[in-house]
């Protein structure tokens, strides 16, 4: 037998040394790192775990093994992540970047090695390589007067942080020495900055703001370095093959619209060509010795800064852009112009012939139907030196355009050459009827802007509030300051007059409506309170507005509805959808109460949403007014508002809203029932008004129902401790006071307080409400 285990021993080495070395198949001594695909991390997966798996390595022994794993980045040393028994590793990817110190947007290629140690010895892997793209969003905020130091949400401007680890963007300044300050946080709870003690240099948490002259900015931020920079722009163009070329001198310049915080532009638009956004009319401004490409480019919604992507034009033809610089993403919307017979610009020679900068004229109605007439307003410098002006269809001499003698006006075609009306310097009243018989232009000298109200028994003659010009040789602005006793109503009127009588055309000369939106001949007056106010009127801007106390907003004895703003739902304090509207109350058939507000509003929690309460406050029409709220002692939802609270917050639900607002003294009671049910209740499944029928939460505000409809019904919901089957104290009905048939397939709107409702037919329906949305609404389809 021994030697026959022998002579086998000897075949079986023979035969192990015939075969070819790379045919012999041996397991690894060795651990092996399986490969690992590329990792994409952004702000939502930064929390997602990394796993790195490996074979076991052989000593030829059992033994106990420890793992070690290591990871270096390119061009540094293996840094040590943890050790193992078993044959896998886990981290979060936020603790391997704290280890490989990655704080910036980028690619980076770690690199990757597991350590065996035993008893026996050592063993390493061969190293490998992990791919990770990290797509990092990191802003730093500019609060300051420009958006009125708001933290609660406002709108507010910001820079983004670069690979290099830099913050950049732009910041619009509206007024001279205005103040400002960088944070880390959207609110004062992480670090600020202001000027340090050096120019250009930054220092944390001091008292000091920045302080700039009005303009466009572009910003950088160096909190490594505690740097920054502001470089003026002075202008805001496109250039490229898309409007006309690539040269110096094809800039097509873009206008600020303060009202719209955009830039704008019309141009001819080549189809299919390219182009950019520039400033100051150079691809690479020189600042301090150095030089700054802030160019924008890449994707018309998320343009980004020194792009090496230019932007594509689409079809050929007369195109307006709106670039908006205000915030993250910078975009830019794009799209054909079309003339508007409703329109009717002011260009002037006084304004190099800026069209998107010239004032518009008011088209004027009768019963709702076009007349061809417009009255408007041009404020010219005093010192315009032999004014021409042209009207325009469009902020554009693309457009139609009327020029030629006052009397006799001449219409041009698009982008044909107009010849210009002469114009008188100062401020004018003007009158186009554009008729074919008629064509004239009726210009009227301002010689005084005043303002009449309840505060002088609306006698022009007696104690007027008489405007003076805010820059002298200027006629676009206006100032004066007033106490008042009383609150009350007013308008502004020219020459003294509602009215002036001119060649036989009776012209409305008072403005009135909207702090916003002035008009001439509006038959809503403005509202004051009492005290004493500053007045800033602007008859340049488009359209027309009055700052009161330096603020364009309106006051409102009586609003017609108020608002809840928050982070809820699918709002996000106004950046999604208008506001949730409160309406005022109306009890059965009587009249509305001004002063009290009530609606049903489904404050949901948002799908990414990482709070525990909504938050939001209380807010006029146009959120032009805001409340905050202190909670009532003793009570669960019940809060005393006014200007001057903080924000308000409460579980995320649904709720019944009910709101007593005391408007002169911008205060007020607002009270949030939690709603536990929602019911279909009215002659449903052989029922006469006696029976609730319950909706089901789907989510998101939206409830359903399966419902036999006989007749009129009603949505009634009820509170926690609801007991009372004859209480209807929050219900939904149809718009009005009368029955109301909901067509089927169709979402119509409901109100508190409203109609019976009807189906079209007797039948078994499926009934979907959305409460969630404003008005809240209600569907009915047929099964």
């Amino acid at each position: 037998m021994k030697y026959v285990l022998s002579a086998f021993a000897m075949l079986v080495l023979a035969a192990a040394c015939n075969h070819d070395p790379d045919e012999i198949a041996l397991s690894p001594n060795d651990p092996k790192i399986a490969p690992h695909g590329a990792v994409v991390v952004n702000d939502n997966t930064v929390g997602e775990t990394f796993t790195l798996v490996w074979s076991a390595a052989r000593f030829g022994a059992s033994t106990d093994v420890t793992y070690t794993v290591s990871a270096k980045n390119s061009g540094g040393a293996y840094v040590e992540l943890g050790s193992t028994s078993a044959c896998n590793y886990s981290c979060l990817n936020s603790e391997l970047f704290d280890a490989m110190g990655i704080r910036l947007t980028g690619t980076y290629e770690l690199t990757f090695k597991v350590d065996a140690r035993s008893a026996q010895g050592d063993k390493s892997s061969q190293p490998v390589a992990v791919s990770f793209f990290y797509t990092k969003i990191t802003y730093l905020w500019i609060f300051g007067a420009y958006q009125g130091w708001n933290t609660e949400g406002g709108p507010v401007s910001r820079l983004l942080q670069g690979n290099d680890g830099v913050f950049r963007g732009y910041l619009q300044l509206p007024a001279d020495n205005s103040e400002f300050k960088f944070s880390s946080q959207p609110n004062w709870d992480g670090n600020s900055y202001g000027p340090g003690q050096t120019e250009g240099t930054l220092e944390a948490n001091i008292p000091d703001n920045f302080q700039e002259d009005a303009g466009l900015y572009y910003v950088e931020a160096d909190l490594e370095g505690m740097t920054y920079l502001m470089i003026p722009l002075t202008s805001v163009s496109l250039i490229g093959e898309a409007v006309g070329g690539w040269n110096d001198g094809d800039d097509v310049a873009m206008t600020y619209n303060a009202a719209t915080k955009s830039w704008t532009a019309i141009a001819e638009v080549s189809a299919d060509a390219e182009y950019k956004v520039r400033f100051n009319n150079m691809w690479d401004i020189p600042y301090k010795g150095g030089e700054y490409n802030c160019s924008l480019g890449g994707d018309l919604a998320d343009l980004r800064i020194a792009s090496p992507d230019n932007l594509r034009s689409g079809e050929a033809g007369v195109t307006g852009f709106t670039l908006s610089l205000f915030d993250y993403p910078y975009n830019m919307t794009v799209g054909e112009i079309a003339e508007d017979e409703s329109l009717l610009y002011v260009a002037s020679s006084a304004n190099d012939w800026n069209y998107l900068s010239a004032p518009l004229m008011q088209a004027i109605y009768d019963e709702g139907v076009l007349t061809g007439k417009f009255w408007g307003v041009l404020p010219l410098p005093d010192a315009a030196a032999n004014p021409q002006i042209l009207l325009s269809r469009m902020q554009s001499p693309l457009g139609t355009r009327y020029g030629g003698t006052a009397d006799a006006l001449v219409k041009y075609a698009g982008g044909e050459t107009a010849a210009p009306i002469d114009g008188a310097a100062g401020l004018s009243y003007l009158y186009a009827d554009l008729n074919e018989g008629a064509m004239k232009l009726t210009s009227l000298p301002v010689t005084s802007v005043t303002a009449v109200g309840g505060f002088n028994n609306w006698n022009p003659a007696v104690d007027p509030l008489v405007f003076a010009q805010t820059d002298a040789g200027k006629t676009d602005k206006w100032t004066a300051t007033h106490t008042f006793d009383n609150d009350g109503e007013f308008k502004i009127i020219f020459n003294n007059g509602f009215n002036t009588v001119v060649g036989g055309v009776t012209l409305e000369t008072s403005l009135g409506g909207s702090c916003r939106n002035l008009r001439i001949g509006d038959p809503k007056n403005l509202i004051i309170k009492a005290g004493e106010h500053t007045f800033d009127l602007d008859l340049g801007a488009v359209p027309m507005t009055l700052a009161i106390d330096g603020v364009i907003i309106d006051f409102e004895l009586a609003p017609d509805f108020l608002e809840l703003t928050g982070a809820f739902a699918h709002y996000n304090w106004n950046n999604g959808d208008p506001s949730p509207a409160l309406r005022p109350y109306r009890e059965g058939s009587g009249d509305e109460d001004k002063n009290r507000f009530v609606g049903f509003v489904d404050m949901y929690k948002p799908t990414a949403s990482t709070a525990e309460t909504a938050e939001f406050k209380v807010t006029y029409p146009n959120w032009s007014t805001w409340l905050g709220g202190e909670l009532q002692g003793g009570t669960t939802y019940v809060f005393d508002i006014s200007g001057a609270g903080e924000n308000m917050t409460a579980p995320f639900g649904l709720y019944f809203w009910d709101i007593a607002l005391d408007a002169s003294a911008g205060t007020g009671v607002a009270a949030a029932i939690p709603i536990v049910s929602v019911n279909a209740i009215g002659q449903l499944g052989g029922t006469s008004w006696s029976q609730d029928f319950p909706f089901t939460a789907v989510g998101e505000g939206v409830y359903t129902a399966d419902l036999t409809i006989e007749g009129e019904f009603k949505i009634r919901a009820h509170e926690a401790d609801f007991a009372d089957d004859t209480a209807w104290l929050y219900n939904l009905g149809g718009i009005g006071t009368a029955p109301v048939t909901i067509p089927v397939g169709t979402t119509t709107p409901t109100t508190p307080d409203g109609g019976n409702m009807v189906a079209p037919a007797t039948g078994d329906y499926t009934v979907t409400l959305n409460l969630s949305v404003s008005p809240c609404t209600i569907t009915l389809v047929a099964k």
